[in-house]
């Protein structure tokens, strides 16, 4: 079983707040897919990247993110922690 390289705090149902140090392992952002689908949105952190299969990183900024359920993705690395809203889609 693979620790989370997160820590995650629940907001409400569905809504979570997650952050991701930036001493973390590049290693430890690996790809993978969510059950459900999600939209993402930057609360702070410089230099953060999301990246989805066959497709160029694109920077985490201030516009949200719609990741679909069963799509390969993952997080690249930045260079200040990084502190996401994370609101889970039924």
């Amino acid at each position: 079983v693979r620790m989370l390289p997160f820590d995650e705090k629940k907001i409400s149902e569905g809504l979570f707040i997650r952050k991701f140090s930036a001493d973390l392992d590049a290693e430890d952002l690996y790809w993978h897919k969510d059950r459900e689908n999600r939209i993402i949105s930057k609360i702070s952190g410089e230099g953060w990247s999301y990246q989805e299969d066959n497709k160029l990183p694109v920077p985490i900024g201030d516009e949200e993110i719609f990741i679909n359920k069963n799509t390969w993705h993952r997080i690249i690395k930045g260079s200040s922690d990084l502190v996401l809203k994370v609101a889970k889609l039924k």
